[in-house]
């Protein structure tokens, strides 16, 4: 026993036994299936798939037919009429079909989140081509992950005792992202206020994301 799980030295069976290529309306939802999709991941999916096309397949179980993974894309795909997807076919019997639908997700979740290293790599993929080119939701996906995730990639570099170089960089020796990173400190209670404006706002514009709340904030208020 290794932390309460046992270890063996059998070989994994490998239970993938076909691949494809079939129309998504072909594919059978799988009725246990316990993940819900909102919006916004649905948006942000719909981009990734739009600016990369596809690099990973829907998992089938050959045995039911039901899907075991990738039911939002098979959806998206469909209300996109896509013509077909790229499947991978599993043999899997009832039980090993539900363990494997309750765990994919979960197990994925588990990793733990180098938010500095992310940082770098959104900042890094925004100065190429392949972002200029990219589609606008594609972007706006982009920058909100990096709205999210700068915060957190400052606090661990404070946390280490590291700081940002880029004042240390000549512009021949790193091109600069078009992603800026503007940050606000707030006590508690002044928080709140914001959050709960920033809501009322979100709600009343239809617009999501708190960088363009706070944008035509400032902007309105600029006259």
């Amino acid at each position: 026993m290794t932390g309460g799980v046992s270890v063996t030295t059998e070989t994994w069976e490998n239970r993938i036994v076909g691949e494809g290529e079939v129309p998504p309306d072909q594919l059978l939802a799988n009725p246990e299936n316990w993940r819900i999709h909102p919006k916004e991941q649905q948006d942000a999916l719909e981009a990734m798939l739009g600016g990369l096309g596809w690099i990973q397949r829907i998992v089938v179980n050959q045995r039911s037919g039901h899907v075991v993974d990738g039911h939002l894309r098979a959806a998206l795909a469909i209300s996109r009429e896509q013509p077909t997807v790229p499947v991978l076919y599993v043999d899997l019997d009832d039980d090993q079909e539900r363990m494997a639908l309750a765990t994919l997700d979960p197990l994925s979740a588990m990793a733990v989140a180098d938010a500095t290293k992310f940082v770098e790599v959104l900042s890094t993929v925004a100065q190429t081509d392949y972002y200029t080119d990219l589609a606008e939701a594609g972007k706006v996906m982009l920058a909100d992950l990096l709205e999210a995730n700068a915060p957190l990639a400052y606090a661990e570099r404070e946390a280490s005792g590291a700081h940002y170089a880029e004042h240390d960089r000549t512009p021949s020796e790193e091109p600069r992202s078009p992603l800026r990173l503007v940050q606000l400190l707030y006590e508690d209670e002044e928080y709140d206020r914001f959050m709960a404006a920033v809501a009322t706002l979100q709600k009343a514009s239809g617009v999501t994301p708190i960088r363009g709340i706070v944008l035509a904030a400032v902007e309105r208020a600029a006259g």
